[in-house]
């Protein structure tokens, strides 16, 4: 209770600018059912209520994630460190302080770690399977840059269990179930158009981003936190066991590929890599549960507080860019 209380306040510190300048709603872009939802129904809240939703939303799938590593056993200990470091990282940018759909996209992304943890050595892994390309190919029509876990998935198979044509085939069919419901009704609505709506595009381009040295110092330091947890985790991953090296594997090869998707994606945008954010938290937490000097991880701690400050004092309005 005391670990949930002190995560609860980390939140709130990491986020103290909403009690100057509430959250805004941003990234309303035709990227699937959640945008719609996100402008219907979240722009009638009051500043004040979206500011304190958008921090009850960062600590639950803080906690969510956290409670998905412990439950199975990603570390040789359970301890809170995942959830502590998604917490830090997403308050490091400015830009990440806004409400969209990409935000609330994240208990999605938690959900497919779960369900692809659970592929070893399940006893009714044609359920699963189904179940894990239904969940996809649905989440694909909520936030359309979820499609590369399309690819993902037949990736994690790959890799987890042993080639069996049928499971590849079962896997397939509850990605194309969603579709062909869906097809299926706007057709007989006589709006068989509106499909195209829900079909990511891809499109080569930069980021657009105002870039400061605090821009590349933040991302500097986010990498250093990054390889550092990566080097710890490295040693105790030889020391698992093997399901559950595979599904590292899993997570670290997600990370790779995610972090090139708002890249590639039609009119992606900074925002959309808050998909990656929990898969970079898994790894950061290994620079704050394995070391046994803690200099290192209190030295990397105090560098994201400094980071943090910056953000809240930009958002203030107390500094400039």
């Amino acid at each position: 209770m005391i670990t949930i209380f002190v995560l609860a306040l980390l939140t709130v510190l990491a986020h103290l600018h909403i009690f100057f300048h509430p959250i805004v709603i941003s990234n309303l872009n035709e990227n699937g059912y959640i945008s719609l939802f996100v402008a219907k129904y979240m722009g009638s809240l009051m500043p004040t209520v979206l500011s304190w939703l958008f921090l009850f939303i960062i600590f639950i799938q803080a906690f969510l994630l956290n409670n998905v590593l412990n439950e199975w056993k990603m570390f040789q200990k359970s301890a809170f460190t995942t959830a502590a470091s998604y917490i830090l990282i997403t308050a490091c940018y400015p830009e990440f302080n806004c409400f969209s759909p990409a935000l609330i996209n994240n208990f999605l992304i938690i959900l497919f770690i779960s369900l692809f943890a659970r592929l070893y050595n399940n006893s009714k892994p044609n359920s699963l399977l189904f179940n894990i390309g239904f969940t996809i190919s649905t989440s694909v029509l909520l936030f359309k840059p979820n499609v590369i876990f399309l690819f993902i998935s037949f990736l994690a198979l790959a890799i987890i269990r042993p080639f069996r044509l049928k499971e590849w085939f079962i896997l397939l069919i509850g990605i194309i179930v969603p579709v062909y419901l869906l097809g299926s009704i706007l057709f007989l609505s006589d709006k068989l158009d509106m499909i195209k709506n829900c079909i990511p595009y891809f499109q080569i381009h930069r980021i657009v981003l105002m870039i400061s040295v605090w821009f590349w110092i933040k991302s500097s330091v986010l990498l250093l936190a990054l390889f550092i947890g990566i080097h710890h985790w490295l040693p105790n991953y030889d020391r698992m066991v093997i399901h559950i090296r595979r599904n590292w594997i899993i997570l670290f090869l997600s990370m790779i590929i995610l972090s090139g998707l708002p890249f590639i994606l039609y009119k992606g945008c900074f925002l959309d890599f808050w998909i990656l954010l929990p898969l970079m938290a898994c790894f950061v937490s290994s620079l704050f549960l394995y070391p046994k000097r803690i200099l290192l991880p209190n030295l990397i701690f105090i560098l994201f507080i400094i980071l943090i400050a910056h953000t809240n004092l930009l958002m203030i309005g107390l500094i400039k860019k």
